[in-house]
């Protein structure tokens, strides 16, 4: 391995051209949307994540016809199905004998992929339910009992969203009901599944705000540790920060929590994401008046007030019909865009719907039309519960689609967008593996991993123009280095020697 340290490396461009934002992307499939069919009843996809190589996974549920499982299936990068994960690209999981039904996924630094929902048949009490997958789709034995970890937590739980911190422990949020009204609902696992005794009293907490039912349904980490969630209560956004070791965290608003309304009607958080400035993205939907729901987006300063320089009382909503309009999931650009995704029924049909942002809060008129995309897949019914960005900049939904003769048969549906990114950076060439970045697109720590005993290799970071940014020494094997001060963007790491510079790209969100 040393031996390659004094080889020429040879170094291209790779240019990432700016396509029409909003656009379908024709590689993915042919024409930039792929339906994928589990069990041929009702499969729902829920949560995607991108792998560094490309490959995207989406997790959620199927119905084989007797009761209903956790499904997963992983694309190749050109929409086709990974033959070398689980069965023919597809995975499905029962838990025990009642329906089991999976809301988020992650990917670990070691590419082990986490599942999570819930478990329990319906009338029947629901615990939290948790399955890791080794990289080829079959049950990693080292997480709880077979891969799999139940959690009762109150009378009846459900996970809707998962995080796992850069110490590898999993954090997942959700609702319990504890005595007799619904709580915010977290638990921290330990690496291998058991309950992380450090984290609340046993390893869960819950929250009651306002003395009305509130539900959890996303989660995100600040770069500090804190935990943010976001969902709603009482017709409410509901907004909670938690401390490492799960106590509210009381710098943020009053008591670690804040709930905002956007008028009259009820209005509901699905969805969060922390800007690379500590400012905290929330998207739902809010009601403006019988039968009118519209996407709802609010930004909230780090101390938990609404930030009045996103549009001008920190709250914005966006109509795509006069019907419903549902956001369920946000995602933050690198140029600090904000993408808000989700569901848009005019009367007749319901189909995939985007808005994009400028940090300002207005619509972005270069992307789709007017700020905003609709996309069909099936006869009658689609909808996008997720998103994920790849690190080149594409945009990835998954869903669901009604893409068969009857109203039962419901497939995963999953599309592929341009951004519009332009990137020209130099990276080494492929194959390469003298140096690892993990994980790429990173949050608030890069990991650097190199192979052979190279002391004194330099680490630079640089943006894109090939401005220094940061510099330091790697260890022998392995060095971290904190991003949490570096905006969102796109940026390259090189290790330097006397005799040789590899570089690569990864993405900052």
């Amino acid at each position: 391995m040393t031996k390659a340290l004094f080889c020429i490396f040879t170094f291209m461009t790779t240019v990432i051209s700016a396509q029409t934002p909003g656009l379908l992307d024709n590689t993915f499939d042919t024409d930039g949307k792929v339906s994928t069919a589990i069990s041929g009843y009702a499969d729902y996809a829920r949560a995607v994540v991108v792998e560094p190589n490309g490959k995207i996974v989406v997790a959620g549920h199927s119905n084989n016809g007797t009761d209903v499982d956790f499904a997963l299936a992983r694309y190749n990068p050109n929409g086709s199905l990974d033959n070398t994960f689980g069965t023919g690209g597809k995975v499905s999981t029962d838990i025990d004998t009642s329906d089991d039904l999976a809301f988020a996924v992650a990917l670990q630094t070691d590419g082990k992929i986490i599942a999570a929902g819930s478990t329990g048949a319906q009338g029947t009490p629901a615990y939290f339910a948790l399955v890791r997958y080794n990289t080829d789709g079959t049950l990693d034995n080292s997480f709880g009992t077979g891969g799999k970890v139940t959690t009762a937590f109150g009378t009846d739980a459900e996970i809707a969203a998962l995080a796992i911190q850069t110490d590898g422990k999993i954090v997942v949020a959700g609702y319990s009901w504890i005595t007799s009204v619904q709580n915010i609902a977290l638990v921290r696992y330990n690496t291998n599944g058991t309950l992380d005794n450090t984290f609340g009293t046993g390893g869960k907490v819950n929250v009651l705000i306002g003395g009305a039912g509130v539900v959890a349904k996303s989660i995100a980490l600040q770069a500090d540790g804190k935990i943010v969630v976001a969902g709603h209560t009482g017709g409410e956004f509901a907004v909670a920060r938690f401390n490492t070791d799960g106590s509210l965290d009381n710098g943020f608003n009053t008591g670690g929590t804040v709930t905002t309304t956007f008028g009259s009607g009820a209005c509901g958080a699905n969805a969060i994401a922390i800007q690379a400035d500590g400012k905290i993205v929330v998207a739902g939907y809010s009601a403006i008046a019988v039968n009118d729901i519209d996407f709802a987006i609010a930004r909230y300063n780090t101390d938990g007030t609404l930030d009045n320089s996103f549009s001008s009382d920190g709250k914005v909503i966006t109509a795509f019909t006069s019907n419903y309009d549902e956001a369920y999931a946000v995602i933050l650009q690198p140029d600090g865009k904000i993408i808000a995704v989700g569901s848009s029924d005019n009367g007749t049909n319901a189909d995939f719907t985007m808005a994009r942002y400028n940090a300002d809060g207005s619509l972005d008129n270069a992307f789709g039309s007017s700020g905003k995309v609709i996309t069909r897949f099936g006869l009658r019914y689609d909808e996008a519960f997720a998103a994920a960005m790849q690190p080149d900049g594409k945009i990835v939904l998954a869903g669901v689609t009604d893409n068969g003769p009857t109203s039962t048969d419901y497939d995963f549906a999953i599309a592929r967008y341009f951004s519009g990114v332009n990137v020209s950076i130099e990276e080494s060439a492929p194959g390469d593996n003298l140096l690892h970045l993990y994980p790429n697109p990173a949050t608030s720590q890069l990991n650097i991993e190199i192979d052979g005993a190279q002391i004194g290799a330099q680490l630079n970071i640089y943006d894109v123009t090939g401005s220094l940014l940061q510099t330091g020494e790697l260890d022998i094997h392995n060095s971290q280095f904190y991003i949490s001060d570096l905006p969102a963007g796109v940026y390259i790491a090189e290790m330097k020697t006397k005799d040789t510079s590899i570089k690569h790209r990864w993405v900052k969100l």
